[in-house]
Order: C-alpha cells, then sequence, then structure tokens
C-alpha cells in the first residue's frame, strides 16, 4: 500500500493506494497515531484502494474514536463500490461520514 499525504488549512488527506490489509494496517496505524498530533481533521481518499480486510477496517475505527474524543472528524471519500459494500455490510457505514468528491 502506498499512502500519499496532503495537508490543506488543518485537515490532512490521505489517499490510500493498493491493499488495506493484515500487513499494511499497522503501517496505516502509525501514519494516523502521528497525524493526531498535527490535527483533528482528517480525509481517508480510497479512491484507489482495491482491497480491504477486517484489519484495516479496525485501523479506521480507531481513528474514528480517536478524533471524534478530540472532537475532530474522520471523513472518507471516493469509495469504491466494492469497498462501500463492506462498510454497509460490516455496519461501519453507520456511523462513519462518506463524502464525494470531484
Amino acid at each position: 500500500m502506498v499512502v500519499t499525504k496532503i495537508k490543506d488549512n488543518g485537515k490532512i488527506t490521505l489517499k490510500l493506494i493498493g491493499k488495506l490489509g493484515v500487513t499494511t494496517s499497522s503501517q496505516l496505524q502509525e501514519i494516523l497515531d502521528e497525524i493526531v498530533l498535527e490535527t483533528n481533521k482528517v480525509e481517508l481518499n480510497l479512491r484507489d484502494l482495491t482491497h480491504l480486510s477486517s484489519a484495516g477496517m479496525r485501523v479506521f475505527l480507531l481513528m474514528h474514536n480517536e478524533l471524534k474524543s478530540k472532537g475532530g472528524l474522520l471523513t472518507i471519500s471516493n469509495v469504491p463500490l466494492s469497498i462501500k459494500s463492506i462498510f454497509d455490510t460490516s455496519g461501519f457505514g453507520q456511523f462513519l461520514v462518506f463524502i464525494d468528491n470531484p
């Protein structure tokens, strides 16, 4: 998985490319742990994410809870339909905030 970080007006966007699974979820967790020291507004752009496992979803849940406890917000954008169905089936789609970017 490749992660690109973009800072814009106090918000940090991470573009995730490739597969987010057991072997890559710890990489994302480390990046997110550093980001919460900088901001409480994080967007995850999943346009180029091709696979999402339960380990990856766990990282999203932990980040959501961490940011919420600080009065912040985790948003998830540009979710491919195959990945969105995983969120919906698991129930994560009920509490995570999804946005669509052009």
